[in-house]
């Protein structure tokens, strides 16, 4: 990656010395991912190269996990200035969002670079084991590049049963005049479910201090996949075992007590939370510093973002929800409104760059199973699934519980409404469900109001850009544009 303090990589070696996976380190400097692989150093270097893409503000440095809740309810733009007021609005009929069409593209043609290279014998040295950990590891970022793209720009698998496009499979090492096309929704979810599966034995179970992917993390997400894919039964088994196995190791929940400090900025760029499945590392030296996302919802910084009136109705409904103060009252600009702290500046009145951001966490486990559960058509999973959705709502409040009678899907939509607020969620939660919401009121800006929005909306997905019909001609002749939006 990018430039990391030595002394943070010295601390962090000593405090893991017990480790033996090769990103126990991360390199000083940034080494870029389109290095030839020629030894298990250059692989790893293009491993550091894709999480490098993961962390820029085009991906989740902000992108993608602003794109998952502006859509929705919960979070609007302050104002008409920003740069997602476009998205926020739907206004986006040319199909923009380029960065989060190409960026998946190039991680998965990044990763089959590296697992070619071990396939074919390239690397030979390192141990079985040390190999095996990096092509696993390939295998599975890969694998979440093409589930982001795959419901970015394809509709939910449950509205057809994935029979219109999703991503590009992108399985091997791409000649330079090859230019593959879209696979449709349920093909993408089928590829994306069985690299993960291929992946998981191939990887250490050992958490890393940055909290990069390891075989628990590409479990959480297979379980995810499975979720967004309608295969609920699947989704339960895989996200209960793993929570059931979790139990014994160094993974928990936050406590209550520790809840409000758990995301919290870290002046040394550090966050060893025990949650953390897959999460962005940032440090003071390298991160995506004004176009961070928590540069952007920092009242001492762009302010880009509020929270809706709707939100922060419902997260008051329980006074005593210690997730009340993750939403904090500020008068910014001669306005007062509503923000979230999720990912704070060492003090209100100062900004930061460097805030980590969880991609998965076990509170998301829990919440998957629970989900699943009420989905399934396995009545006797309910009841497993009741306490797991418990877990999280009695963590906020110990006052509260979830009956029978009250667990709903909507119930668990609700929790995970509350819980995974700001972690990019929401919109695809809605959406994959079938659910229809529309703003109303509040602090919602002009144009922003009064339309339906559901997986019968054209614009609920992007179309893909443009300059893409133009470099591969033969998607334009398939008719592989999303319906709404124009090929040029």
């Amino acid at each position: 990656m990018k430039k990391i303090i030595i002394l943070l990589c010295i601390i962090t070696a000593l405090l893991f010395t017990a480790c033996s996976d090769f990103l126990d380190t991360l390199p000083p400097t940034s080494i870029s991912s389109e290095v030839a692989i020629e030894n298990l150093d250059d692989a790893e270097s293009v491993i550091h190269g894709i999480y490098n893409d993961m962390q820029s503000s085009a991906y989740y440095g902000h992108e993608l996990i602003i794109y998952g809740d502006i859509r929705a309810d919960d979070i609007q733009t302050y104002n008409e200035n920003n740069g997602w007021y476009n998205f926020y609005v739907f206004n986006h009929k040319r199909g923009p969002g380029y960065d989060l069409w190409a960026t998946p593209m190039r991680i998965s043609r990044n990763a089959s670079r590296i697992i070619e290279a071990i396939d074919n014998g390239k690397i030979t040295d390192g141990t079985d084991t040390e190999r095996n950990n990096v092509k696993g590891h390939a295998i599975a970022l890969r694998a979440l590049a093409h589930f982001d793209q795959a419901r970015i720009y394809g509709y939910p698998y449950a509205k057809d049963q994935g029979k219109l496009w999703g991503a590009i499979i992108i399985d091997h090492v791409l000649e330079a005049n090859e230019l593959p096309v879209r696979n449709t929704v349920e093909e993408s979810f089928t590829f994306i479910t069985q690299e993960l599966e291929r992946a998981i034995p191939l990887m250490s179970d050992q958490k890393h201090p940055y909290n990069t992917l390891n075989s628990y993390g590409a479990r959480a997400l297979l379980a995810r996949v499975y979720l967004y894919w309608d295969k609920n039964d699947k989704a339960y088994e895989i996200a209960g075992t793993l929570i059931e196995e979790l139990k014994s190791s160094s993974y928990r929940l936050f406590t209550r007590d520790e809840y409000l400090e758990a995301f919290a900025y870290n002046s040394e760029g550090t966050n060893f939370n025990p949650e953390s499945l897959l999460e962005i590392f940032n440090t003071p030296s390298d991160n995506p510093a004004r176009n961070s996302l928590g540069f952007n919802y920092q009242t001492a910084g762009y302010y880009s973002y509020c929270v809706t009136k709707d939100f922060h109705d419902l997260i008051r409904t329980d006074p005593d929800d210690i997730r009340n103060g993750m939403v904090k009252v500020a008068t910014v600009a001669q306005n007062e409104r509503p923000f979230l702290i999720k990912y704070p500046g060492s003090a209100d009145n100062v900004a930061a760059f460097d805030n980590n951001y969880p991609l998965i966490r076990l509170s998301e486990v829990y919440l998957i199973a629970a989900e699943a559960a009420i989905k399934s058509s396995n009545a006797s999973l309910k009841t497993k699934g009741l306490e797991y959705l418990n877990a999280i709502v009695q963590r906020a409040n110990p006052n509260k519980s979830v009956s029978n009678a009250e667990y709903t899907l909507d119930r668990v939509l609700e929790e995970r409404r509350k819980e995974l607020v700001g972690e990019g969620h929401r919109f695809f939660d809605l959406l994959r469900n079938g659910k229809k919401f529309q703003r109303t009121g509040g602090y919602h800006l002009p144009n922003a109001t009064g339309f339906d929005i559901s997986w019968d909306y054209d614009f609920s997905i992007l179309g893909v850009p443009y300059n893409e019909f133009i470099l591969n001609p033969m998607m334009k002749q398939l008719g592989q544009q999303n319906p709404g939006y124009t090929y040029e």
